[in-house]
């Protein structure tokens, strides 16, 4: 049997001053706290570097590249991959990529415990809209700014099993699941830079557990959300998945489960 203790990074809100520095420094924080407790692997969330600037317009949409890594590690990301070495521990994270042939992804990276990226990944499903609309009052830019992931949902061998990636949106598809569980995906690691943390949230994962899906759900306030579904490798184990998922979304907005279930409810 094998045991990975994984650590959910909770980062809270980057602002708009804030620097790539200043943000590696909290990351590099929550490593030295999961250390202490012994943790193997570290999970930061979407988009992990920068503030989630899909929510503001750039007329000019090239004045958006300053959000950008133009290279990975480069000299602000360099300390905490130094980091992770040291404590021979395991990460993921979002960011921001802008490749040297020009193309913008909203990407993650899986990186090992001696420092090595091992595996990429770029978001498929991108929500929100492309041009700015007077109506909303929070803008979300992510069809301006990014293009469709290009890599599909590749699994990679890491910490001893078979590991996916994907962010944010790309939970809500069941290709997202059905693709990597035909790889024999044992972990998937998403990460959203939304909150999370709403009682509607919590009972649905709450219903889904009670339903029989596995889910670790950490990370509150717009930072990591762990699934870990039971090893799925059919179609059929999957469309189960999404059928109980679908069955707690139904079960929560039809006041089916109270608020007083997640008191002490180890799942949330």
């Amino acid at each position: 049997m094998r045991n990975v203790r994984i650590a959910a990074a909770q980062l809270g809100a980057i602002q708009k001053a804030d620097s790539r520095e200043a943000v590696v420094a909290r990351m590099i924080a929550l490593m030295d706290k999961a250390a202490a407790q012994k943790a193997d692997f570290i999970v930061y969330p979407e988009l992990a570097l920068t503030t989630f600037f899909p929510r503001w317009h750039y007329e000019d949409r090239r004045d958006a590249d300053v959000w950008f890594e133009r290279e990975m590690p480069g000299p602000a990301t360099a300390p905490l991959f130094a980091r992770a070495r040291a404590h021979g521990m395991a990460m993921t994270f979002g960011y921001a990529e802008l490749t040297p042939d020009g193309h913008h992804f909203n990407t993650s990276i899986l990186v090992d415990k001696e420092g090595r990226i091992v595996g990429k990944y770029r978001k498929v499903h991108l929500p929100g809209h492309a041009d700015f609309d007077p109506e909303r009052t929070h803008q979300h830019l992510e069809k301006r700014y990014f293009e469709p992931g290009d890599l599909g949902f590749p699994v990679f061998r890491a910490l001893g099993g078979i590991l996916g990636m994907c962010i944010c949106n790309d939970r809500r598809w069941p290709e997202t699941y059905r693709v990597m569980g035909l790889q024999g995906v044992e972990l998937v690691t998403d990460r959203a830079s939304k909150d999370p943390n709403q009682p509607a949230a919590a009972k649905i994962v709450y219903r889904a557990w009670e339903l029989g899906l596995i889910l670790y759900y950490a990370g509150l306030w717009g930072n990591v959300l762990e699934i870990t579904p039971p090893l799925i490798l059919t179609e059929a184990e999957v469309d189960t998945g999404v059928a109980i998922l679908a069955q707690a979304v139904d079960d929560v907005v039809n006041g089916r489960v109270a608020d007083e279930v997640l008191d002490g409810f180890a799942g949330w």
